[in-house]
């Protein structure tokens, strides 16, 4: 059997190299490796209708208990024996707990679910402030380019003033207008009045 010979080069490390690979080794033993990243954080209204559809469950369920206790309920007021009676209370009883457990993990269900459509009624607001703001600012921007290029203040002082004047002259036109001609101007109030 001849076998060839190895090539140094290709099997060579250093020593240097043989110590950094101990050192990952023994880091990922002592902190783990980094965790893969989870799937994607639910949204706002997948969470709600999440939490929602679980409270309806409860809620079913806590029915279904509720029909159940009815029945212990008829069943003990016709049932004459003690013994028997005793263990209808027994099962009244168990079902009564179950029934208040679900009861508690509703309301907190509930109170999550309140939490969430209150975070989501937050963002809609903030969205929808962001969305006013930006018709602001594209207002106002519009609305000083409009000003700047289309509007003179001294043009608009000279236009109003201008106005001004043509109806003094209108008010005095009218005046003339409206004089008796067949009254004589020397006549007294006090002629009037007697």
């Amino acid at each position: 059997l001849t076998t060839a010979p190895l090539e140094p080069d290709v099997y060579r490390i250093s020593l240097a190299e043989v110590v950094e690979l101990h050192y990952a080794f023994k880091m990922k033993r002592v902190f783990g490796k980094k965790m893969a990243d989870g799937p994607p954080a639910p949204t706002l209204d997948q969470a709600s209708a999440g939490v929602g559809g679980r409270v309806e469950s409860m809620d079913a369920k806590i029915a279904s208990l509720e029909k159940e206790l009815k029945g212990y309920k008829d069943k003990l007021k016709t049932t004459k024996s003690p013994a028997a009676k005793k263990q209808l209370q027994k099962r009244a009883m168990e079902v009564l707990k179950r029934k208040r457990m679900y009861e508690g993990q509703r309301d907190q269900l509930a109170g999550q679910q309140f939490n969430i459509d209150q975070a989501a009624f937050g963002v809609e607001s903030a969205k929808a402030s962001v969305s006013t703001v930006k018709a602001m600012q594209a207002a106002s921007k519009e609305l000083r380019h409009t000003i700047k290029k289309e509007l003179n203040v001294d043009a608009v002082e000279d236009m109003t003033d201008d106005m001004a004047e043509l109806f003094e002259d209108f008010d005095e036109i009218n005046e003339a207008l409206g004089r008796n001609f067949a009254t004589p101007e020397d006549i007294d109030e006090a002629d009037l009045e007697a």
